[in-house]
């Protein structure tokens, strides 16, 4: 994590939960300055709410339905991407599903560099339709591969001569690593933004 500015409209969470699971929450709302960090604060407390009640059984698509329903207004739609993961390393898999965030990367080390895939599938922004439809997808973990999750903050950096750095920018670097634990893959996307 780094931060792009002094009011910003991303927000992320990890939430643990019973037997070794984790939910990791992460989006971007939209709107500038503090009108997207209004609607980021009331995700970002809806999650915290949420978890804070220690769910037993919650998937990823019933998490986004739920926060879409603190959004929607037929009105005037306060609107925010987002994607829920929930990792089971019991079951070494991950249940994803996507309120129209970019999907994040899945890097697989093969040999002496690292093959790029994206998480498929997403629905609607949050906040968007009275019922979205959110739909889970799963997904198998393994040592050999880790998850890039990541907002359009990483992508819309500039250079000196207002070139972005982009998806192509970030799929150009990580092509280039020989590793993917997370420690290396957070330290080389950071060095190559600099």
């Amino acid at each position: 994590f780094e931060a792009g500015g002094q009011a910003g409209s991303d927000f992320w969470g990890i939430y643990p939960l019973e037997g070794g699971r984790m939910m990791l929450v992460m989006g971007d709302a939209v709107g500038q300055d503090i009108a997207g960090t209004m609607v980021s604060a009331v995700v970002k407390s809806a999650c915290d709410e949420i978890f804070d009640r220690r769910p037993r059984e919650l998937d990823p698509a019933q998490l986004l339905h739920i926060l879409n329903d603190s959004l929607f207004r037929p009105n005037r739609p306060a609107l925010t991407s987002c994607f829920a993961a929930l990792f089971d390393p019991s079951r070494s898999e991950m249940l994803y599903a996507n309120a129209g965030h970019i999907p994040p990367y899945k890097v697989t080390l093969r040999g002496d560099h690292l093959d790029l895939g994206v998480l498929l599938g997403t629905g609607p922004l949050l906040g968007d339709l009275s019922d979205p439809g959110f739909e889970v997808r799963t997904v198998g973990l393994s040592s050999e591969e880790s998850f890039v999750f990541l907002t359009n903050g990483l992508l819309s950096v500039e250079d000196s001569n207002g070139r972005e750095f982009g998806a192509r920018g970030l799929q150009k670097l990580l092509r280039k690593q020989n590793s993917v634990e997370p420690e290396f893959l957070r330290a080389s996307i950071l060095e190559g933004l600099e």
